[in-house]
Order: structure tokens, then sequence, then C-alpha cells
């Protein structure tokens, strides 16, 4: 196939490597990332069959979320109690551990000698890449191939020399190319992204990759059925009810940099409002609250109607989530790489809670519930006046978002219903139909209608058919 030049997204450039599609309508999901709310789950491996034997046709590699084949030995991403590892799983059924962290490890992928590994480490969101890739050797030893906290799933070429991998810069998720060893990143795709899953033939002269041109919409729930309350072709991450009902809160991915919308209800209109990310209600419905779209982080806030962004705190890490409350906001923070809980005052003093987890206040009386995770989520209610460390009735929710109805009850997503608690007595009160799976789910302060995210697929394969003749090789 002859060599085709490419504009990048500024149209000044050209890319030497030709992008040609090698299979369209794809519906397979995203690239998957460590989710938070993933729960351990055994690996296996195929067995082949000898003839007529009637051998087990898989072996148990034990515990694991993701593996690669480093040829004697089976690289394994693992995650147990908030803490995950990368272990090299051996012929004889021992496993040894190459490194640990309170951040999550994922898409492990061997060189072809089978003696180093790169993976991802980070946060591992599923809306754009914030995590970092490193190179790690059987002894341990680590290289980071990026810092930025903007990059995810690398993958080494055949010779070993380097390792591609996605990255966002610039506001666009394309591949690009970094040595082995760490060193100067070499940009490969400059098409409209995002490009994910890179792997290259055994003879390195064609790159594969993902065009993922996936959407996600908000669905509505409730006596009248299930509905999609949109139906633009849009990345839309979350989706927080008002609590007087008449708008769902979201933000919008976009490769420019992601942005604050509000949905109405009633007809599903949607209005942009400003750029930033992780939006969320006041708790009067009079402001949506929102971190930077830019460093450095900080807690904005903006007229639901619209008009002027004001700075409510600098934050020492990005938003996670949040939620409004009687004595202020209540955040969870990427401090450091690591999830934390914060609290801004309603005078604008910050102040950390001093412990890993989203702490969710009830609109009034007093009541807070504290959100931790380990392999899956938990909930516990601590009583007015008592400190966060305590609490009682721990629930176990799929819902990464919990919603108060009013100052005692409290509704989360698990096992295809929403579950409402009654915090006083730990009593369950009410048990609501919901969907699936609802790690993004929402129950409305109305206790009857609910919202969630739904991923419409459209992943393409794409071939670099010159991937050898790189200018910088």
């Amino acid at each position: 196939m002859p060599r085709r030049s490419r504009p990048t997204a500024r149209g000044s450039r050209t890319s030497p490597i030709a992008s040609a599609p090698a299979r369209s309508g794809s519906t397979s999901p995203r690239l998957p990332t460590a989710s938070r709310a993933r729960s351990r789950r055994r690996t296996t491996a195929s067995r082949p069959r000898a003839g007529r034997a009637t051998a087990r046709p898989y072996t148990d590699l034990g515990t694991g979320i993701q593996a690669d084949d480093c040829g004697d030995a089976i690289a394994i991403a693992d995650q147990d109690r908030g803490t995950s590892s990368l272990v090299l799983r051996h012929r004889d059924g021992t496993r040894q551990v190459l490194t640990t962290s309170a951040q999550a490890i994922s898409l492990p992928r061997c060189d072809r000698a089978g003696q180093r590994i790169a993976f991802t480490r980070g946060p591992a969101s599923v809306q754009d890449p914030i995590d970092d890739v490193l190179v790690i050797d059987r002894a341990g030893h680590e290289t980071a191939l990026t810092r930025d906290h903007a990059s995810t799933g690398g993958t080494f070429t055949p010779d070993g020399r380097s390792v591609v991998l996605t990255s966002m810069r610039s506001g666009k998720i394309e591949l690009f190319e970094v040595p082995a060893t760490g060193g100067e990143a070499h940009q490969l795709t400059f098409d409209d992204g995002p490009h994910y899953g890179p792997d290259i033939s055994p003879d390195g002269r064609t790159l594969a990759f993902n065009l993922d041109n996936s959407s996600i919409v908000v669905v509505a729930g409730g006596p009248g059925g299930t509905r999609k309350l949109t139906t633009r072709r849009e990345m839309l991450a979350g989706a927080v009810p008002t609590r007087d009902g008449k708008y769902v809160v979201a933000q919008r991915v976009r490769d420019g940099g992601n942005e604050v919308i509000v949905i109405s209800t009633g007809d599903g209109r949607e209005r942009t409002l400003t750029r930033g990310r992780n939006p969320f209600p006041s708790l009067d419905d009079q402001r949506i609250l929102f971190g930077a779209p830019d460093d450095p982080p900080r807690l904005l806030a903006i007229p639901i109607d619209g008009g002027p962004v004001t700075e409510i705190a600098k934050l020492p890490g990005k938003i996670a989530l949040g939620a409004d409350g009687p004595d202020g906001q209540e955040l969870e923070i990427n401090h450091r790489g690591a999830l934390e809980a914060w609290r801004v005052t309603r005078d604008g003093r910050l102040a950390s809670r001093g412990m890993s987890a989203f702490v969710v206040p009830a609109p009034s009386g007093g009541w807070h519930a504290v959100q931790t995770f380990d392999t899956r989520y938990h909930l516990r209610f601590v009583a007015p006046g008592d400190p966060l460390t305590a609490g009682a009735h721990d629930v176990t929710p799929e819902s990464h978002r919990s919603m108060w109805l009013d100052d005692h009850r409290i509704a989360y997503a698990a096992r295809g219903a929403f579950h409402v608690v009654d915090v006083t007595t730990g009593a369950e009160v009410a048990t609501l139909p919901g969907p699936e799976w609802g790690e993004k789910a929402v129950l409305a302060p109305d206790g009857v209608h609910w919202y969630d995210v739904q991923l419409i697929g459209h992943v393409t394969r794409h071939l670099l058919v010159n991937f050898a003749d790189r200018p910088w090789q």
C-alpha cells in the first residue's frame, strides 16, 4: 500500500505514517481500563487438547483482572482490598510480586523476550487517559515512560527498544512512541482520535489500533419505563440530578477540553455552560460546581442558567467527585496520585478529611455517608456530631454516587435495583427497579425517577501500514 500523509489536528504538518481502516462497523467496547468498581476475578488460560482427551480446557491462574503471556510466566494485574499489584505466575504455580501500589495497576504487556512488562498505573478513569505508563523488569526495577498523568495502554515494539502508548496531549488522544528506557515521545497518529489499543505485527512493519467513535448517552428511568434522555453522538460522563428534578448535570468529554452541561429532564434539551470537569449541583440548585479545566486545580462555580464563572477555592489536586452540603462542599480529590477526602467550607477554607473516601452530606440534619473502596464500594452512615471514622450499617453499593432523598434516607444502586435506607435505624425501607449494572446510576431525590449513562459502542480497527518507516528510527 502506498504511503499517504495525514494532516495533524492543527492542519499545519503531515504525518510520515500512513493510516488505513482495517475493519469498520465494529461495536466492541473501548479498550478496558481498571475501573475502581471492578471486583477481583479468577484468571484463566487455555489448555490445548490432544485428540479426544477429556482434560479441563482451562488452567486456573488465580485472581487477577488482566494478563499477558511472557513465555515461561504469565504477567497478571491483580487487586486486593485497595492495593493493586503486578505479579508473575510461574509454571510451577508460584506467584512473584513485581510491584504493588495504592493506585490501580492495569494492562500488562510483555516484551518479546518476556523479561520486561509495560503496564499502566494511576486512578484509572474510563473517561480519558489520566494514568502513566511504566516498564518493569523481572527484578522489579521500574522505568516511568510518562509522568504527566495522561497516558494508558503501552505495548512493546518487536525489537523491544520502544513502547507505543496512548496519550492525551494538546487536548487530543493519540498514539505516541517512547523509548523503553525513557526519553522523548514521538507522535504517531495525527487524525482526530481517540486512538487506543495499539498492537504491532511481529515483523514490525504494521501498527494496528482502535479508533473509538463510541457515544455515551444519558438514560432516564421510572414508572414510565426507560428512555434515552439524550441522543447526540457524544461522550457524557456522569448524570447528577438536581434536587428539584428539573435538570441533570453532566460532563461532556471532548478532545479539546471537557464541558459542563445541564440537561432538561423534561425534553432532554442540552445547554453548555462552560469548560470544566466533574460537575455537581449546589444544594439550592442555583449553581453548578465543578473542577477547573486547566491547571492549577480549583473548585469553580457558575449559575445554572449561565453567567460568569467564580472561583470557590484552590485545590491540592483535581476533583474526582463532589457533593454540596449545608456546611460546604465535600470533594474526592486526586492528590499526588491518591484519592482523598477534602472539604471546602462556606467561607472558602480548605481542609483535609484525613482519609481516602468520598463524604456525602445529607441536605439537612447533620448526617454523613462515607464511601470507601477496597475491592468494592462500602458506604457507612455517620450520625450528627460523630467523627467520620465512626458509623455503622455498612452497605456495599455498586454505584459510585449515592443520593440523599431527605435528612435521613439515602439511596444507592446494587444488584439491578435502588435500595433506600433509613440511616437512623439502618433498615432498608424501599427497593425500586433500576439498571442491571448501576455504577453510574443515581436515584433522584423524589425517590421515583433515576438516571444513568449508557455506552453505545462504535470502534473501528485501523492500520499504520508503514510503521517501519518512522524517520526517528
